[in-house]
């Protein structure tokens, strides 16, 4: 298995791959840290995590094709439909 650390986040290749027509994430944040996930997406709306949208959550912002989702300590399963 192949881990990539950077300064606050821990991401294991075997976590991504696709379901169908959903790209599904898996992330975990180390406690006491905090983390900034960037996620491929059209829209905010096309992205849940563990089923929920997360349009509503704090924080989160889109740009050029990029969804930008911050993270506290935790799990976290992200799924982003391709349609």
């Amino acid at each position: 298995m192949t881990t990539r650390f950077s300064l606050l986040f821990r991401l294991k290749k075997p976590k991504n791959y696709t379901k169908g027509n959903k790209l599904v994430y898996k992330a975990t944040v180390p406690p006491n840290t905090t983390a900034t996930l960037y996620l491929p997406a059209a829209s905010i709306q096309k992205i849940t995590e563990s089923g929920n949208p997360i349009a509503a959550w704090k924080d989160v912002s889109i740009e050029n094709g990029m969804v930008t989702i911050p993270l506290t300590s935790g799990n976290y399963t992200f799924a982003v439909l391709n349609k």
